[in-house]
């Protein structure tokens, strides 16, 4: 988009000691705070998850809540949720009975959303909690150190807010599995995700901190599609100093399944390349449904960086008046809809945004993209 705080290009690396797997990115991490300040796509609570809003999403919430009360002594325990997006999940806590929740997040409109369910939250990035948080001792960070450039400040700062026998709970996308759950190329790899974890690069940077494994389990998470996606959830137990590990643990096979998921991606990208060019064949005009990540990545690496894109549609508002390759984003009920196929940019929705087109009476061609 024009007002992109990310950059559209960057590397993606491996530790040749660690084995660890991340975005060498030009940005910073004030870029990235910018970012998840101005363009949450939380933040609008009725298309997004992280509110327990859908019931999908409800039950997702309900879950982790039941596993962390398994963890948690007392329901008196002090419950930091850090990237609280909409407060579901302390919501979730809320209702089997933990009172002493709070939460934080870059996103002013998370934050009021999470206020108006009667829930301290804060405006606050992980590296800079604000001092009102106080000490905690359960800290979560659920979808969260995927997207932290600075791992080490962001542990440090999280380790210093909980209580000398604290916890943190872990939710991170499972990278080992990337190539097993590839419902769109390149899906992991995109301008938010910065790291990309193994359970044993998670131990070897909580390690650092002093905290040891305590549980953990590699599960699938089910989204609004009804697609899974591989997931990682541990706890950790502060129970020692902090010191330098003794020796990284290495997972041997994350290297190589990294290289499937790209390879698979590759092949994924020139399948989606292969059905553009028929449509382009037709018609250089075209209507962009979606302008997310796959979007954007179709914009650069398939012939559609050659079409005549004459309009952007999105149904998440924090997208709305914004330009994607100067061409403005509009709600769908604001598009008076020409006579131009409309190309669904999204292997996940496509059956409900065919629907809602359906709905608003459009006879246009619609293109859905197939894996």
């Amino acid at each position: 988009m024009d007002d992109y705080p990310l950059p559209e290009v960057y590397d993606v690396v491996v530790c040749s000691d660690c084995g660890t797997v991340f975005a060498d990115t030009p940005a910073t991490q004030d870029d990235y705070d910018r970012y998840y300040a101005t363009c949450s796509i939380y933040q609008d609570a009725s298309v997004s998850s992280g509110g327990g809003t859908a019931d999908w999403d409800a039950r997702r919430l309900a879950a982790s809540a039941a596993l962390i009360a398994k963890v948690l002594p007392s329901k008196d325990a002090r419950i930091l949720d850090i990237g609280c997006a909409n407060g579901g999940l302390l919501a979730a806590l809320r209702a089997i009975g933990f009172d002493n929740v709070a939460g934080v997040d870059p996103s002013p409109v998370c934050v009021e959303n999470t206020r108006a369910k009667g829930i301290e939250a804060y405006r606050g990035e992980l590296s800079r909690l604000p001092a009102e948080v106080g000490k905690c001792d359960l800290a979560i960070l659920a979808s969260v150190l995927e997207h932290v450039l600075d791992l080490k400040s962001a542990i440090g700062a999280m380790a210093a807010a909980c209580t000398p026998t604290g916890r943190i709970f872990l939710e991170v996308p499972d990278a080992v599995a990337y190539a097993d759950y590839l419902y769109s190329p390149f899906q992991d790899f995109n301008t938010e995700h910065i790291n990309h974890f193994s359970g044993a690069s998670l131990d070897n940077l909580l390690s650092q901190f002093g905290f040891s494994p305590g549980w953990r389990e590699r599960t699938v998470v089910c989204g609004a599609s009804g697609q899974g996606f591989p997931s990682l959830e541990a706890f950790y137990q502060r129970d020692r100093a902090p010191a330098p590990p003794a020796g990284w643990k290495l997972d041997h096979r994350f290297r190589p399944e990294m290289e499937r998921y790209i390879g698979g991606s590759r092949a994924l990208m020139e399948r989606l390349n292969q059905q553009l060019a028929g449509v382009l064949a037709s018609s250089r005009d075209v209507i962009l449904w979606g302008t997310g990540q796959l979007a954007m990545k179709l914009l650069c690496d398939t012939v559609l960086k050659d079409a005549n894109v004459i309009a952007c549609v999105d149904g998440n508002s924090v997208n709305h008046g914004r330009r994607l390759r100067g061409v403005p984003i509009v709600a769908p009920e604001k598009l008076a809809a020409p006579r131009a196929p409309v190309i669904v940019a999204t292997l996940l929705h496509a059956d409900s945004i065919r629907a809602r087109i359906h709905a608003l009476g459009w006879r246009n061609p619609v293109v859905l993209l197939s894996a």
